[in-house]
């Protein structure tokens, strides 16, 4: 299916190279954004756990005058 597709857009772009440019910056434009917005909820819920671990382990310095 990728091989048909690859043809077909590779055909495409020679036809009409202009309207292909275009396609082809939206479509890196739209994935860009995707993965930025992705990269932004995967950041925020890895602070919310390194937020919840550090309320559950004690301190290191606290562990070691205990010892």
């Amino acid at each position: 299916m990728a091989g048909v597709a690859s043809i077909v857009f590779g055909i495409l772009l020679f036809i009409a190279p202009v309207i292909g440019a275009v396609v082809l910056t939206w479509w890196i434009g739209a994935y860009a954004v995707a993965f930025g917005i992705l990269l932004l909820v995967l950041g925020f819920k890895l602070h919310g756990k390194k937020a919840d671990n550090a309320a559950k382990t004690p301190p290191a310095a606290d562990a070691a005058t205990k010892a």
